[in-house]
């Protein structure tokens, strides 16, 4: 009985846990197609790097982030990240040609389930 109880205490202390970052979901493109190796930094740390299919998944904690993509060391893009706790973020990123910097962003949340999309 004393192990069980413990098991419940500590699922739900690690579900609450878990439950207070945000998932983050990018995708990154040039005209369409997948873009790999990029890298995701935020705060000066490597949070993720796409993969073949230009996705890649991290989670952060609630709050405002700057997310900067790099390629071989060089800065392509930046974009805000307001978080909220528990909420998924699906980013997708698409450079229309080479080097562009405002590139077109299509922004999902789970939380008001609302879709934003910037077109530059």
């Amino acid at each position: 009985m004393k192990n069980s109880c413990l098991s419940i205490i500590l699922l739900i202390v690690t579900s609450t846990a878990f439950a207070d970052n945000a998932s983050i979901n990018v995708f990154v493109f040039l005209k369409g197609s997948p873009l790999s190796s990029i890298e995701l930094i935020i705060d000066d740390q490597l949070m993720a790097t796409t993969d073949t299919n230009g996705m890649a998944t991290f989670e952060l904690p609630a709050g405002n982030k700057d997310l900067i993509l790099k390629s071989a060391n060089e800065k392509l893009y930046s974009h805000e990240l307001k978080l909220r706790s528990g909420e998924l973020i699906q980013l997708l990123i698409d450079f229309k040609v080479k080097g562009d910097v405002y590139p077109m962003v299509d922004t999902e949340r789970s939380i008001d389930q609302s879709i934003a999309v910037n077109e530059s």
